[in-house]
């Protein structure tokens, strides 16, 4: 499971902002080329919301390596960058959201056979599009791991309102895991077809237990997340020549 082997941490301090940067530089600008290059010349992806955003990492607890990102920024609806793609009543609240963006996992994670990949298999055949299907795929504990940071840290801070702009199948990979989201937008083209939804957090909690008890359990374990500048790091982090070698977007939740 997630906790035996993944590590959801708040990057609070310099070296742990600095990796997540870095991570999705490689993902952002030289895999997917959603952002130039050419704009972040020290290999550091950012953009003018980071000053207001939240960013996570997710570290191995069995290399040390970073392996995922994903950010949350906070402002008024009509602030955040979502804010144009969604319906005008959505962009008319006057309340403090979070928008989850920049989810990506590296492809150096990607590529192993290790147990740290095989543990989102499960021991049965799956109906396609079931939880059970979601599971057998390489990275949902991520995911998942990701949004259960999220969560404690909007309820630390009272943000009421957590959005995301995402493909159809990211959408229906969160549902899937048993997670209540409605459409907050039309369908727009922004790095492929995509959408705007809105997090219902508190109904997603109290049918989880039934739609599945795996990620119930899971997601309600606390603590979520650890903030980087309180971590005991168990193994020196790679270098950051290293870390630049390679990353792959799990582009679903992207703005």
């Amino acid at each position: 499971m997630f906790d035996d082997f993944f590590e959801a941490v708040l990057a609070d301090d310099e070296e742990s902002r600095d990796a997540h940067h870095r991570l999705r530089y490689e993902v952002y600008c030289r895999e997917t080329g959603f952002e130039s290059a050419s704009e972040f010349p020290d290999g550091r992806e950012r953009d003018e919301f980071d000053g207001s955003a939240a960013a996570f990492l997710v570290r191995s607890r069995v290399s040390g390596d970073w392996i995922a990102t994903m950010r949350l920024v906070v402002g008024q609806v009509g602030e955040l960058p979502i804010s144009q793609f969604l319906d005008p009543e959505e962009r008319k609240a006057t309340v403090t959201a979070g928008e989850i963006s920049r989810f990506c996992v590296s492809s150096r994670y990607r590529r192993r056979t290790s147990q740290e990949v095989r543990i989102a298999r499960t021991s049965s055949s799956p109906v396609p599009g079931s939880v059970g299907s979601l599971l057998e795929s390489r990275d949902p504990w991520i995911l998942i791991g990701l949004l259960r940071a999220v969560r404690q840290y909007t309820d630390e801070r009272s943000i009421s309102r957590c959005l995301f702009l995402a493909a159809d199948s990211m959408a229906s990979a969160v549902r899937a895991a048993g997670f209540s989201i409605s459409e907050a937008g039309p369908e727009v083209e922004h790095r492929g077809w995509r959408r705007a939804y809105r997090f219902h957090w508190n109904a997603a909690e109290a049918g989880l237990e039934k739609r599945s008890p795996v990620v119930a359990r899971m997601f309600g374990r606390r603590p979520a997340y650890c903030p980087a500048s309180e971590m005991i790091r168990e193994h020196p982090l790679a270098s950051s020549a290293e870390q630049a070698q390679g990353s792959q977007a799990q582009s679903g939740i992207a703005s």
